[in-house]
């Protein structure tokens, strides 16, 4: 999806598979850096990687404006925007996304993707603020669906 918005309308993305964000004094999300990596399933759904043209990319910082949470499902059709507090249940867990835990950082320390006790109630608090002001929208259907939806 992600690829056909960049070729066929012109779209930027600011990044692939992660992407690191900052709550701002205001409450808005800004993304700050992001891998140039995108996966995928093929048709035998076996996961492979790539990466777009660097013309492709965006540059940050960027101020997040709405959060589209998009599913390819080609048997059920349907788009809408979350509630804050449903928005809030639903983005999370993206937030505390452990999937790269061990991760070596400033060359020294060991990420092992546990925050501190401290970080869980402050992430609820920031996206809680944020969702007050940000939309968040859902939509599952065909890429045609999607394509037509999302624009």
């Amino acid at each position: 999806m992600a690829q056909r918005l960049v070729e066929h309308h012109g779209f930027k993305l600011f990044s692939g598979n992660k992407t690191v964000v900052k709550f701002d004094e205001s409450g808005g999300l800004i993304a700050v850096a992001g891998t140039r990596t995108m996966t995928a399933l093929d048709a035998g759904l076996r996961r492979f990687a790539y990466k777009m043209p660097e013309d492709s990319y965006a540059t940050g910082p960027v101020l997040i404006k709405s959060i589209g949470l998009i599913k390819i499902n080609e048997g059920v059709e349907e788009t809408q925007k979350l509630a804050p507090l449903s928005a809030l249940h639903t983005l999370y867990p993206y937030f505390m996304d452990a999937v790269n835990a061990d991760v070596i950082v400033n060359g020294k320390d060991v990420f092992d993707g546990s925050p501190i006790t401290s970080v869980k109630p402050t992430l609820t608090s920031n996206l809680q603020r944020l969702l007050q002001h940000t939309p968040v929208i859902k939509s599952s259907g065909s890429i045609l669906y999607l394509e037509r939806n999302f624009i």
